[in-house]
């Protein structure tokens, strides 16, 4: 069945085999002169092809202002940081996709590792109970192997999430496949991870986080990052760390 409607004239119903015979227009009576139907058609075809191609071009303008057209993926350099991952601000480090690991395993290993690094063979230091060990910004893949093996190993921490964890492969299509590379690489983090979809991948990670207790805030955002002395203050949206 086609629908032609417009906003000067009451909607009739017409089937698509068969041309429409009658049009409320106006309301006091129909059209049955030829030339006004025919009048009316073009009418209705002129107003259906304006109103397309205003939201073809509306279109064009919001997919337009989503993107800078100045900027040129080629040339964005990844954050400068050493063999540890460490950046040139002290005690700052930086591990994930941001550093040019997107691929799951490997961020996991990534995160798991830094902290083993960091924590599995140094004494924690004397400071205060309310003073975090460490704070790890983002609960993609690298940020949750952090926040698990630090949980195993009892270390003062807290993971702050702007959005969703792993929200990346939240957006991925219904049903895609992950696939869990490089396959001559072992995983060396206790959560799990193995090739599946993205919808069985959620449900055993949503799982497994609320079951080891990590500590995640999620929809929170980091506002501002202050370095003094040895510690680091961070604020956010909701707290000050």
């Amino acid at each position: 069945m086609l629908y032609l409607i417009s906003l000067e004239y009451e909607p009739r119903l017409c089937r698509e085999e068969s041309p429409c015979r009658e049009y409320s227009y106006p309301r006091n009576g129909y059209l049955t002169n030829n030339s006004k139907q025919e009048s009316l058609a073009t009418s209705l075809q002129y107003i259906y092809e304006s109103r397309m191609l205003a939201l073809v071009q509306s279109g064009k303008e919001f997919v337009g202002r989503l993107f800078d057209k100045k900027f040129d993926p080629a040339t964005v350099k990844l954050p400068q940081v050493n063999e540890n991952y460490e950046s040139n601000i002290p005690g700052l480090f930086i591990i994930g996709e941001v550093s040019g690991v997107p691929l799951i395993k490997l961020a996991l290993n990534q995160g798991n590792g830094l902290i083993n690094r960091l924590f599995e063979n140094e004494p924690r230091p004397s400071v205060s109970e309310d003073v975090l060990d460490v704070l790890i910004v983002g609960a993609g893949a690298s940020g949750i192997g952090a926040a698990n093996r630090a949980n195993e190993l009892g270390i003062r921490y807290v993971v702050i999430e702007q959005g969703k964890t792993v929200n990346l492969i939240r957006s991925f299509t219904k049903g895609k496949s992950l696939f869990m590379e490089p396959l001559d690489v072992p995983l060396e983090s206790s959560i799990w991870c193995e090739e599946s979809s993205k919808e069985e991948f959620l449900e055993i990670w949503d799982k497994e986080i609320r079951d080891r207790g990590l500590k995640i805030n999620t929809h929170e955002t980091v506002t501002d990052v202050k370095k003094l002395s040895d510690f680091f203050v961070v604020t956010t949206s909701k707290h000050a760390y």
